[in-house]
């Protein structure tokens, strides 16, 4: 629980059923925030838009009729409008897209992360392989929108 400040300048506000905002938070009217849940600094909610039991980053930004459950936010990710996540992690910077369905276990990393994940994957692969197939190795990486 967020009762000590664990970040530079945060200060956050308790809210029945184990809700903790941190400052500068924007909830849309029809936004609705269940037991749980934690809001960093700088977050927008829209309209419709439903949070259980999750922690969202600062400036994390949740658009219109997004469905949150069991996720984790970590700074600066966008949620776009109609995407559910279930049981998801979401990096820092990631953006979902509108309508994306996102299910329990899924990692979302950051375009860049993932890139730079795959690149460390092949020069690893690279200096285990043998010296006859080094000159062939080669490493696919498939992005999905």
């Amino acid at each position: 629980m967020p009762d000590s400040a664990l970040l530079p300048g945060a200060s956050c506000t308790y809210g029945r059923g184990c809700i903790y905002k941190e400052k500068g938070v924007s909830l849309a009217r029809s936004a609705v925030v269940q037991r749980d849940s934690v809001l960093g600094r700088d977050t927008s909610v829209g309209e419709g838009a439903t949070i259980s039991s999750s922690v969202l980053g600062r400036e994390c930004r949740v658009g219109r009729d997004v469905t949150l459950e069991n996720c984790y936010l970590w700074g600066s990710v966008t949620v776009e409008d109609g995407a559910s996540l279930h049981g998801a992690i979401c990096c820092d910077g990631v953006v979902v897209g509108a309508g994306a369905q996102i299910a329990v276990g899924s990692l979302a990393l950051a375009l860049a992360l993932a890139l730079a994940l795959a690149l460390a994957l092949a020069l690893a692969l690279a200096r285990c392989a043998p010296p006859s197939a080094r000159a062939t190795a080669r490493v696919r990486v498939r992005v999905r929108p």
